[in-house]
């Protein structure tokens, strides 16, 4: 098969374990950085909806009784089983398939787009 090629599960290629590693922890990074700020602004705009429900509500006005905002997804634990699962590898190299390699050095995973979307509404 060599450094990469087809199997029945589709195309594989063979990589340095270290490499795998590197581009992981990398994105991992990443996400966490985008997640962190993003739970922060979700915050504040919570914080801001409930104060306003909670003036209104003491003026005697009609107020709203939820504020309807979908809180950042948090997928670290993602990154952190497959580090761990490759730290704990015996193999210098790995045979990965196409979609493990979109996933741990593309960083583009099934839940990417949404995450994005609800992150930036909050960043």
């Amino acid at each position: 098969m060599g450094m990469y090629g087809r199997s029945e599960g589709g195309t594989r290629v063979t990589v340095k374990k270290q490499t795998l590693l590197a581009a992981l922890k990398k994105n991992r990074e990443g996400h966490r950085a985008i997640f962190l700020k993003a739970q922060e602004g979700f915050r504040r705009l919570c914080i801001e909806h409930l104060d306003k429900m909670i003036a209104d509500a003491k003026a005697g006005r009609s107020f709203a009784t939820s504020i309807g905002l979908k809180a950042p997804q948090d997928h670290t634990r993602e990154y952190d089983v497959n580090i761990q699962m490759l730290e704990m590898s015996e193999d210098d190299k790995l045979v990965i398939s196409e979609e493990q390699f979109r996933h741990f050095v593309q960083d583009d995973w099934e839940w990417l787009e949404d995450f994005l979307s609800n992150s930036a509404q909050y960043i």
